[in-house]
């Protein structure tokens, strides 16, 4: 098992017990036995349900719903690419023919992608860290997902990762990504000794002055950015009338970067 099977489990797990409230998946890539093998470990946990909403789910959940909703924005505004950097096991979400669909990941997940997905999309493999992403040939206007990595990535890569793409993006095209700050919250910490147990670990958090620095020398604007007490407000207030209420993760950030130089 490894983090981007546990955040299939999770996304899998809310749409059949929680109705969809946060997010409601289409289709998964995790099959039945998976599911069932990860859901028998997390029962021998006192008041698993519980443990999975509010320790392993909000993370997972509000992103996915904040790039449903930014990536329909894009489409609206127009597309022509998408590119899913880190794509895990996370849904190819529907798109128009004439898109172009870039998965990017390690060879070994794009391999479990392509038995697993019907559809045949373009697929890179690449080590985010080490790899260079010049060579996509973006042309038109991108969108371009980097969820659940920057965790893993630290700051110096992040800033590769969005210079590199400021080259490749035209103006008016987006990225969109998950961080933490350093403001950290216990179950966060939990997360992080998972992550060292399952060979992920996780690195330290970015600040919001820096992130503001970091744009400013590559030449993106911050269009939108939801911290803990706006995740609570947009994606858990439903939730929150329904079931035992659950408070998202004070130090995770959710982030729209709009390129705003030619």
């Amino acid at each position: 098992m490894n983090t981007a099977m546990m955040s299939a489990f999770v996304r899998l797990y809310h749409k059949r017990n929680k109705k969809g409230l946060v997010y409601d998946e289409v289709n998964t890539l995790l099959n039945d036995e998976e599911y069932n093998q990860i859901l028998g470990q997390l029962k021998q946990v006192e008041n698993y349900d519980y443990f999975i909403s509010n320790n392993l789910s909000p993370i997972v959940l509000s992103r996915s719903q904040f790039h449903f909703e930014t990536l329909e924005n894009a489409k609206i505004l127009g597309l022509n690419n998408y590119v899913m950097l880190g794509c895990g096991l996370m849904t190819a979400p529907v798109l128009d023919e004439e898109i172009r669909l870039i998965e990017v990941d390690f060879k070994e997940t794009l391999e479990t992608r392509e038995n697993r997905e019907s559809n045949s999309f373009e697929r890179v493999s690449l080590n985010l860290v080490d790899d260079s992403l010049i060579g996509l040939n973006l042309n038109g206007i991108s969108f371009v997902s980097m969820l659940g990595v920057s965790y893993y990535l630290g700051f110096e890569v992040v800033e590769k990762i969005l210079q590199e793409l400021s080259y490749m993006l035209e103006k008016g095209s987006s990225i969109i990504f998950d961080y933490t700050n350093c403001n950290y919250d216990e179950r966060y910490l939990y997360q992080m000794k998972l992550g060292g147990a399952l060979g992920e670990k996780m690195l330290t958090g970015i600040s919001y002055s820096d992130l503001e620095q970091l744009c400013n020398r590559t030449g993106y604007l911050i269009y939108d950015h939801l911290g803990h007490i706006e995740i609570k407000e947009r994606y858990y207030k439903k939730y929150n009338e329904v079931y035992q209420s659950v408070e998202p993760f004070k130090n995770i950030n959710l982030c729209l970067l709009v390129r705003d130089k030619d």
